[in-house]
């Protein structure tokens, strides 16, 4: 029986002090660039922006029926995401002008089955697309679940009873809290008169 070769001691250390010609010379495990992730957040802070933009847009109403008011919702996500991008940003902007455009790579490495795919990755993104599209014709109920179980099933998560348990109890939470709590209206697709005639959503 071989043993194994002693790993380099450089390479198991991650360092956050590392400058540039240290990671160009390899003492260090692959590195990401910083100014990525700061094109990152700076969008996710302009996406924040222009959701606030068309939220604030929008006459507010004469009569409104619940606190939060038919823009709420979108204004919250709205500052969350600008709030979330612009602390993201200056946390960026701070480490590149400390430690240089190089940074430690974050996360673990893949398992050796279930390797990360771009694919599966703009799977996910051309589904969001797809369920929004799918929202008003189908209705929430019918959608949401759909959408859900699909997810899990490319993410290989647990058997189909599981992914289906999970997409269900989700929509459910989902539908109480937004359309009997808060009285958001959601969409009710094909099977809006069955939900009428429940007494869960008004005429």
């Amino acid at each position: 029986m071989t043993s194994q070769p002693r790993p380099d001691d450089a390479l198991l250390k991650v360092n956050p002090l590392t400058t540039d010609a240290e990671l160009e010379e390899g003492s260090v495990p692959v590195a990401m660039n910083k100014y990525i992730d700061l094109a990152g957040s700076v969008l996710i802070a302009a996406l924040g922006a222009f959701v606030l933009a068309v939220a604030f847009s929008y006459a507010p109403p004469k009569v409104v029926f619940d606190a939060i008011g038919p823009m709420g919702f979108p204004k919250a996500i709205g500052a969350f995401l600008l709030v979330g991008g612009l602390v993201q940003s200056v946390r960026n902007i701070a480490y590149i002008r400390r430690f240089g455009k190089w940074a430690p790579e974050e996360g673990v490495a893949d398992e050796p089955d279930h390797p990360t795919s771009k694919w599966r990755g703009l799977g996910f993104i051309a589904g969001c697309f797809g369920y929004v599209a799918l929202l008003e014709p189908l209705g929430f109920l019918i959608a949401t679940p759909l959408a859900i179980t699909a997810g899990l099933w490319a993410m290989g998560y647990a058997n189909w009873v599981r992914r289906v348990a999970v997409a269900l109890a989700f929509t459910v939470v989902g539908f109480l809290v937004f359309e009997l709590v808060l009285a958001v209206p959601l969409p009710a697709g094909p099977i809006e008169f069955m939900l009428i005639d429940a007494g869960l959503i008004d005429p």
